[in-house]
């Protein structure tokens, strides 16, 4: 198994405001992840907070990568944006060695494999 996250990964959560991506973000950051923001264009320029740690939410991908430096992008927003989720993030291409990691809320991440595909990705 490949180990995608280091101690100097830095994460940004795409639907860092639904359901599901508040509920991972404070598990991650529980585990120690460095979080360092997320991305809901209806939400662009609020912050969340888990316990101590108050988290910038940015429009888009690009900009919170040029905000923050993150490395690695998770996705959890419902199936039917997980596609244009998946797509956002790998052209943001924030540096040589991200991994984009998606999780589809509410869904399978069915449609994040047909982004890749439709990419020419392909998976690995």
């Amino acid at each position: 198994m490949s180990i995608y996250l280091n101690a100097d990964s830095k994460v940004i959560v795409q639907g860092i405001t639904g359901g599901e991506g508040t509920k991972h973000t404070a598990l991650m950051l529980k585990a120690g992840t460095k979080v360092v923001g997320g991305v809901n264009a209806r939400k662009a320029g609020t912050t969340v907070s888990h316990g101590d740690v108050t988290l910038p939410v940015f429009g888009t991908v690009v900009e919170a990568v040029e905000k923050t430096g993150a490395t690695v992008s998770i996705i959890f927003v419902p199936p039917p944006h997980a596609k244009a989720a998946v797509i956002e993030a790998i052209d943001a291409g924030p540096e040589d060695g991200q991994r984009d990691i998606a999780v589809a809320d509410g869904g399978s991440s069915l449609a994040s494999v047909h982004a890749t595909d439709d990419l020419g990705a392909g998976l690995q």
